[in-house]
């Protein structure tokens, strides 16, 4: 059920893609933008004559009548003069009144909405003819310019193109006394709109409506004379003018049109010759979507004959054509019923029911029991419609139409074993091929290392290599890759199940000491689109690849064997974690090697040998064991950070909490001036805070050796207390009033 859901909806879009629908909105676009293109850059109106009719519609407006004064001059205006162009400023006026919409912009983006109606009104004279969105198309570039104006302009001319073609459609499609009243009204009102237009049309349709009312003509005869006046004029128009005549129709020419209008659901009067009546009908054959030859297998009426005879008539041209119509005549002459069961029959859903016939019997009901193992029932109509859009498809016989559906027995085929293969549910080629080239895309080895590795496949893995680039296959190139992926099946499943076996095999040169996981690792890593590449660039690829997981190995070793000893993630966290810089846990000895060891931790990329010598540290220093001990940890932050202020800065945690206000990182207080400094600041704050009375209660209790010491200590490194002592003689007086 889902599955014709699908088919209908896929028809209905093929058929909307396919109508001039789709082709006319993008053209009614193009027309409205090369009417604006001189208004991109440029709001006002261009032309002069496009100043001087908003000027006669405002004054209009102002006026209130057509009789007003000249809006330039000031003078009166009156008489049938005022009446000229006045169907243009009326409703130009009446607009402007009612919408309120600026001159400028009405005088900018107007040009580009009435181009839009004229170019649509082209299209609707032109379909009937067979060739509605081209006429429509070229018309979009008509030109404009200063002399004759255009369409880009808002002027009479470029409203009066509008009704040219409509008018032309009215004469030459409804020969009707209400027909020709309307023309004559729209006659009347382009007279007062623009003059010169209105003279164009009487000149085309004058000697048409003479010529048909002396030659007394039927309705088929008008229309034939009326084609035959336009292939008059053609035949005229050259270096080498040709003779043409006007031949009466016959009877059998009559039954002919008339059934052919019936039959194929056209407007009556629409075709004059039977090579008009073959575009017409190669139109609606192309309509269906599906070959017509297929009604054959429906034919409860005993009428497909006459179906044969317009495939055949659409198949020809000129004499041999009309002869075909001649003999289409008279069998409708001698078959009256045919005029009503020739329309019933040529439906599309006859055709889907002669198709599902047709293909029940046709190569023993292979397309349709491929399709159900594939699960592409619904997709089948959808499927044989895609073959058959092409343009001229309606002019294949039989034959080339049955060589058309036999190429779907190759791509359901292709479709099976690729779902086999690749453990898919495919139900089209192109979505078989999108998984194949998802595959290969992450396949890793080179197809030409897999062609010197399984000469065998040498021809499947061409085409997987087109598939990959997405290239055109041909035809016949599909027929071999399904007869090569049916014939070496159980070769290119084991290549595909056991990848990376093959990879291994293929790189081993480059994967020596590494484990099946390792490997895959490796190819984890390598870039997509291996599979296009040349061998030595795969090679390379494949050996950078390896390198870089063997270093990355060495690194991962290192970083856990840190992590397990520390908890941390690198010597720059551990400073941070314990408030102490891991450097001054760090004896003389190993200072340097450790150094090295944590820049190599703390980085993001490291060379080969460097990872080594840090790992190699990191296994043999006795360094954890400080780094474990609390108390060590203190003692060496106190004798290498604090120093010899620690008498005075007994309170560690305070120290740290002062650095940490430093821009500084901790892993960076060892030996950082600007830590060094922050510690006798804060030395000297505690020594004037009480310290220093802490050193007179320690002198009190000194002998009198021990105070010349530290004064003989305190002379050298203090030249201030060195001067004084000179400077007062060395009296032992003047000395006892200095130490006081």
């Amino acid at each position: 059920m889902f599955g014709i859901l699908s088919s209908k909806r896929a028809e209905k879009f093929n058929k909307l893609v396919s109508s001039d629908y789709s082709k006319l909105f993008p053209i009614l676009v193009l027309a409205f933008f090369v009417t604006f293109i001189p208004h991109i850059t440029y709001p006002y109106a261009l032309h002069i004559d496009e100043w001087v009719h908003i000027a006669y519609a405002n004054a209009l407006l102002d006026s209130g009548t057509v009789y007003h004064a000249d809006p330039f001059s000031g003078l009166g205006s009156g008489g049938i003069v005022a009446l000229l162009e006045s169907g243009y400023h009326i409703p130009l006026a009446i607009f402007q009144r009612f919408s309120g919409v600026p001159w400028v912009d009405i005088a900018r983006y107007a040009p580009g909405i009435i181009f839009v109606f004229t170019v649509l009104s082209v299209y609707i004279f032109a379909k009937k003819r067979g060739f509605g969105w081209e006429a429509a198309f070229f018309t979009c570039f008509i030109t404009t310019t200063v002399g004759i104006l255009g369409p880009a302009f808002i002027v009479p001319v470029a409203m009066g193109l509008v009704f040219v073609p409509l008018l032309l459609f009215l004469v030459t499609n409804l020969q009707t006394k209400w027909a020709y009243l309307i023309i004559c009204i729209f006659i009347s009102f382009l007279i007062i709109l623009h003059a010169t237009s209105a003279i164009l049309v009487v000149v085309l349709l004058l000697p048409f409506c003479l010529f048909n009312w002396k030659a007394n003509l039927d309705e088929k005869s008008l229309r034939h004379f009326q084609d035959k006046l336009a292939e008059m004029l053609g035949n005229y128009i050259g270096k080498s003018p040709k003779p043409t005549y006007i031949v009466k129709m016959t009877a059998e020419e009559k039954a002919f049109y008339e059934l052919t209008e019936k039959a194929w659901g056209i407007m009556p009067n629409s075709c004059s010759s039977a090579g008009q009546a073959a575009i017409v009908v190669t139109a609606k054959m192309r309509g269906f979507g599906l070959p017509v030859w297929c009604l054959a297998e429906v034919d409860d009426l005993g009428i497909y004959d006459v179906v044969q005879k317009y495939i055949d008539l659409v198949q020809k041209e000129g004499n041999e054509a009309h002869k075909i119509a001649v003999e289409i005549g008279k069998i409708t002459i001698v078959k009256p019923k045919i005029l009503e069961n020739l329309p019933v029959f040529l439906t599309g859903e006859n055709c889907q029911k002669g198709l599902r016939e047709f293909l029940a019997s046709f190569e023993e009901g292979k397309i349709l029991s491929l399709a159900t193992e594939i699960g592409a029932t619904g997709n089948i109509f959808s499927d044989i419609r895609a073959l058959f859009t092409v343009k001229h498809s309606c002019l294949w016989d039989k034959q080339i139409g049955e060589d058309e559906i036999r190429k779907l027995l190759t791509d359901y085929g292709i479709v099976k074993e690729s779902n086999n293969l690749l453990n898919i549910t495919a139900v089209s080629r192109s979505e078989a091929f999108k998984k194949w080239y998802e595959r290969l895309k992450f396949i890793g080895i080179s197809c030409e290392v897999l062609r010197t590795k399984y000469p065998s496949l040498t021809k499947v893995f061409d085409i997987l290599m087109k598939i990959y680039q997405q290239s055109d296959v041909l035809p016949d190139q599909l027929k071999m890759f399904l007869s090569e992926i049916t014939k070496h099946g159980v070769e290119i499943r084991e290549l595909l199940n056991n990848e990376m076996r093959v990879f291994t095999e293929v790189y081993a040169p480059y994967l020596d000491d590494l484990n099946d996981s390792d490997i895959s690792e490796v190819k984890s890593k390598l870039p997509t689109g291996m599979f296009e590449l040349q061998k030595t660039e795969c090679n390379i690829k494949v050996k950078e690849a390896a390198q870089e997981f063997r270093n990355n190995l060495v690194k991962t070793q290192l970083f856990n064997l840190w992590k397990e000893k520390t908890e941390t993630k690198n010597p720059r966290e551990w400073s941070s974690h314990y408030r102490t810089p891991i450097l001054c846990c760090v004896s003389e000895k190993e200072f340097s090697i450790a150094k090295k060891a944590f820049d190599t931790l703390n980085r993001n990329s490291s060379t080969d040998a460097e990872i080594k010598e840090a790992l190699l540290f990191i296994e043999t220093t006795h360094l954890f064991e400080v780094l474990k001990d609390a108390n060590k940890r203190d003692s060496s932050f106190e004798q290498r950070i604090v120093g010899e202020y620690r008498y005075l800065l007994t309170n560690l945690d305070m120290v740290r909490d002062e650095l940490e206000r430093l821009s500084v990182d901790t892993y960076e207080w060892y030996e950082n001036p600007g830590v060094k400094n922050k510690i006798k600041q804060l030395a000297e704050a505690e020594y004037n805070a009480g310290g220093s009375d802490k050193a007179l209660m320690k002198i009190e209790k000194m002998n009198d050796t021990q105070l010349k010491q530290y004064l003989k200590r305190l002379v050298r490194e203090n030249m201030i207390v060195g001067i004084e002592i000179i400077s007062n003689g060395g009296d032992s007086a003047d000395v006892d009033s200095v130490g006081q």
